[in-house]
């Protein structure tokens, strides 16, 4: 089942998008996304924070990503922990994804 991941990270003095940018550069996401990942979006906050949006076709496949690529890079360069709401995806319009219906 797809999942959908709202991923706040606050502003707490740290260039959060500058930390965003280069985590994005070390994994090589824009050039090679991550197996399973159907969606990313991110937004800089009012407050100077930064929001980032997942759909992934499964928990599954993020779970590797994380293990494997994002949660070393994020520790490595210090990316503050987020704010994470996990949701099921019951729809998603452009059909990468299965619908529930």
């Amino acid at each position: 089942m797809a999942i959908a991941l709202i991923m706040k990270f606050e502003n707490d003095g740290r260039d959060v998008l500058g930390l965003y940018d280069q985590a994005n550069a070390a994994m090589h996401t824009v050039d090679t996304p991550p197996e399973g990942l159907v969606m990313h979006w991110a937004a800089k906050t009012e407050s100077g924070g930064l929001c980032v949006v997942d759909v992934w076709a499964s928990r599954e496949q993020f779970d590797r990503f994380f293990a494997q690529k994002l949660g070393p890079t994020a520790q490595q360069l210090g990316l503050p922990q987020p704010n994470i709401e996990e949701f099921s995806v019951y729809n998603v319009i452009d059909g990468r994804v299965p619908s529930a219906t």
